[in-house]
This record gives structure tokens, sequence and C-alpha cells, in this order.
């Protein structure tokens, strides 16, 4: 079996959850935002083509309002966490003068 030794980026203590939001907030918000749609009586289209089609209920109350309150609460949690995450790249490059911001630029030169 052939290894590859990739290093990791330290976490800097902080629990996986946090570390990953930004990569996992957009599949929970698409998989709510299908949610909702199906739920209020419609099919799920993207792109022009229907996705998912076949709703079992005419239109289902309780899915519909639950799914779309979470969807929104989300957008604006995943909003908020990409403002911090930008914010917190820049606070590294402007005020404390660090690599950071460098390392995470495909075209940073680092060293």
């Amino acid at each position: 079996m052939i290894e590859l030794k990739i290093p990791r980026p330290a976490t800097a203590g902080y629990p996986w959850p946090f570390t990953g939001a930004l990569l996992w907030m957009p599949i929970v918000l698409t998989l709510s935002g299908v949610a909702a749609v199906w739920g209020g009586g419609r099919d799920v289209m993207a792109f022009g083509f229907t996705v998912l089609t076949g709703v079992a209920e005419p239109r289902n109350e309780a899915l519909h309002d639950f799914t779309e309150i979470s969807h929104v609460g989300l957008w604006y949690v995943f909003g908020a966490l990409l403002a911090l995450h930008v914010g917190a790249a820049l606070w590294h490059h402007v005020i404390k003068k660090d690599e950071t911001l460098r390392r995470m630029l495909p075209w940073g030169k680092v060293g």
C-alpha cells in the first residue's frame, strides 16, 4: 500500500465541526432547500431540469415550514461564518502581519 506523507494543517485545538463548517454548510443548505421546495408541493428543479418529482402530498405544511425556517436560519449562520473567516484571514494579514493568508492562497509564496 502506498502511503502519502501529507502534513495536516494545525487546527489550533478547535473541535472538528468548526474546522469544516464552511465545507459542510453548502451541502446542508442544499438539502434543506430541496426539502423546503418539495414540502411546498412543487417539483425540485436545478438548471431547468426536474430533479425530484412525485410529491406524495399536494403540500406538507409542517415539512415546508420547518425546512424553510431551517434553510433561512442556516443561510444566516453560513454568511456569518464566511464573514468571520474572511475577517480572521484579513486580521492575520493586516494586524498580525503573519503568513496565514499567503498560505491559504494558491499563488502565495511563503518562505
